[in-house]
Order: C-alpha cells, then sequence, then structure tokens
C-alpha cells in the first residue's frame, strides 16, 4: 500500500501531497481557461479549482489518490511560493 503521507524527492524537486493551503498559490497558475480544455475540469474557475483541491485532499485521506505539490529544491519555490526551510 502506498504511504499517503509520501513525499518524493529527487537532486532538483521534492514532490509533497496537495494541501488546502496551496490554493492561493495554485490559483495564480490555474487562469487561462483555454488550457483545462482536454482536462475534466476548468480549474481557472476558483469556485471548481476549491472543490478540485478539496476532493483531492479528501481522498487522499480516503486512501484513493495521492495529488503532489511541485517544489523546486535550489530556490525553495512551489507554484510561486517560497518554501520555508
Amino acid at each position: 500500500m502506498i504511504d499517503f503521507s509520501l513525499q518524493l524527492a529527487n537532486e532538483k524537486i521534492i514532490l509533497r501531497p496537495l494541501e488546502p493551503e496551496d490554493f492561493d498559490e495554485i490559483s495564480k497558475l490555474t487562469q487561462v481557461p483555454e488550457m483545462w480544455f482536454y482536462f475534466t475540469s476548468d480549474l481557472s474557475n476558483p469556485e471548481v479549482l476549491g472543490a478540485w483541491i478539496d476532493s483531492a485532499v479528501k481522498d487522499r485521506y480516503a486512501y484513493k489518490r495521492l495529488a503532489f505539490v511541485i517544489i523546486e529544491k535550489n530556490s525553495g519555490w512551489t507554484c510561486n511560493k517560497k518554501l520555508d526551510k
């Protein structure tokens, strides 16, 4: 079984589980509706994005899926947000 608190890393990036607190930073990256044409949801809509993140977090706690946030190690930046070190 997968460890649902799993963090993956290599020399360049860290992948950590998505959290509700990531909404503001992720929403900065999802504002173009055309980007979501082939996706299952239009994440450019803040309400849809919020529901999608909430669903991903709930599914993680239910051991159904594990959505990640990508952090660049050298800069500590993830989705335009500096990671506290």
